[in-house]
């Protein structure tokens, strides 16, 4: 059942930033599915009604990303991400917020017959300077919504915070490891380069393996419900985390996460957070040597 926007409201939102002029299954009712031995989660896809490319134009165009993000997923965890559904939401025009538009997005998309639902919305240009490309309500939550139209933004910008989002699905926090995807300004141009690989740093790398063993086993769904000795791990992880990197809160957040118990509403997040700030971002991004930049997405 979908939250009420008045529920949502006191929840905690992982908002990630992002520079470049511009400033997170079920087959048969579940959303997921054992094999190869992993857990396979099932995601559906959707666009608002600002895309202008034709229906078989964009769902390959998203399906080709997942699959990537899952592709590096996998090598640190026994969870695959595979598209189940498609499907389009009409966003209000109205709108200029992201945080409103995520919670706009948790109220009109469905996410059956998949565990989560991953919106990419045109409703509006990213601004020049800081801004948010992507954000959701925390590990394991069902709705992720991401930032799709901007000519400045390439493909590579857009699989790096793809897999951003869903490793905090999978319980990853910021880091200050400023090689990592976890890194809290993503889609800063360096996943363009040949030579800059799409990584976890190694300690949300373990937190990762964690939580997709959790899922792969158990079949876990919110990150107060993994196991005692898992538990106990992941908050070595998170402490680790926030000693070397005491500026952000969403180590924070995770840790009361953790520790929720479990609501009438279900809330796998804790109550009255404000969302994730910001950091301080440069007003300008590096340059991108012309002969890495690829193509823009084309019909």
């Amino acid at each position: 059942m979908l939250d009420s926007p008045s529920s949502l409201s006191q929840r905690t939102v992982i908002v990630c930033p992002m520079i470049l002029w511009i400033s997170l299954i079920l087959v048969a009712g579940s959303g997921s599915s054992s094999c190869w031995g992993g857990q396979t989660i099932y995601v559906k896809l959707l666009v608002d009604d600002e895309e202008v490319f034709r229906d078989e134009v964009w769902k390959q165009r998203l399906r080709n990303r997942l699959e990537k993000a899952s592709e590096i997923i996998h090598a640190y965890t026994k969870v695959r991400f595979s598209v189940i559904a498609f499907d389009r939401w009409d966003s209000d025009d109205s709108v200029q917020d992201f945080i409103e538009s995520l919670r706009e997005f948790e109220s009109k998309a469905e996410r059956g017959p998949a565990r989560i639902a991953i919106g990419f919305t045109s409703q509006y240009q990213l601004k020049q300077g800081r801004d948010q490309l992507g954000g959701t309500r925390g590990a394991m939550h069902s709705h992720i919504l991401l930032r799709e139209a901007n000519p400045k933004v390439f493909e590579p910008d857009r699989l790096e915070v793809l897999v951003h989002e869903l490793g905090h699905f999978l319980g990853a926090a910021h880091s200050p490891d400023p090689d990592s995807v976890m890194r809290p300004v993503v889609a800063d141009g360096r996943a363009r380069l040949k030579s800059f690989p799409i990584r976890f740093d190694p300690l949300n790398a373990e937190i990762m393996r964690l939580v997709g063993l959790e899922i792969a086993n158990r079949d876990v769904r919110r990150l107060s419900d993994v196991s005692p000795n898992v538990r106990t791990k992941l908050t070595v992880q998170y402490d680790r985390i926030a000693r070397i990197f005491p500026e952000d809160e969403s180590t924070r957040k995770l840790l009361r996460l953790l520790d929720s118990p479990r609501t009438a509403k279900e809330s796998s997040l804790s109550p009255s957070q404000a969302p994730l700030r910001p950091l301080t971002l440069p007003k300008r991004v590096p340059a991108v040597p012309q002969r890495l930049v690829p193509h823009r997405l084309t019909p």
